[in-house]
């Protein structure tokens, strides 16, 4: 999967215009910097758990065995781990998510020092909000999920069709919000 979205933004890259111009000041920050790295380590370990969500529901739906468990050789005692794909996309929402909220935190920064307000709920603000707040809706109903009348065989299906939504909205907002007409007047656009 992630061979695939590689691609695509390889092509998409190829059709830019490669003339060097002179960066707008507001991209002259060094909160962008960390803006930017923090996003691009959320992303990656958001589309872990996006391809592990996929493989977790074509193997709930075509295969009907119980999660494989594995011996981890540790000093006498056998430990068992189970490398179940719905337990693997928690996890990197786990690591991805805490970088997708510093993301954010240090964007708003960035915005303060570029554009002299935290936040002007500019449609890319919005759209990296509506991000977060999937994540943070993930990450919280396996909490909530129990206390729920959910059958418990079908909670990490749930899980995992939400994670199908989440990354969707992820790429929308890193590469499909500034094609939409009402991006013209975004502060986040600086190229054609």
């Amino acid at each position: 999967m992630q061979g695939v979205l590689a691609a695509w933004m390889i092509c998409s890259a190829l059709g830019i215009d490669s003339t060097i111009k002179e960066l707008p000041p507001a991209l002259q920050s060094n909160w962008l910097v960390t803006h930017v790295i923090c996003y691009f380590l959320s992303y990656s370990a958001l589309s872990m758990s996006f391809s592990a969500a996929i493989v977790h529901l074509v193997r709930k739906a075509f295969v009907s065995d119980t999660p494989k468990e594995a011996s981890a050789a540790g000093s006498e005692v056998q430990k068992k781990k189970d490398y179940s794909f719905d337990k693997l996309a928690y996890i990197a929402v786990s690591i991805g998510f805490p970088f997708l909220t510093i993301g954010l935190i240090t964007g708003s920064i960035w915005a303060k020092g570029a554009w002299g307000t935290y936040w002007g709920w500019d449609p890319k603000e919005i759209w990296s909000l509506i991000s977060w707040l999937v994540y943070l809706t993930y990450m919280h109903l396996p909490l909530m999920l129990p206390k729920t009348n959910i059958k418990k065989s079908f909670r990490p299906i749930l899980l995992s069709i939400i994670l199908l939504i989440a990354f969707p909205i992820v790429l929308f907002t890193f590469m499909g919000l500034h094609k939409l007409p009402s991006s013209v007047d975004s502060d986040h656009i600086y190229a054609e």
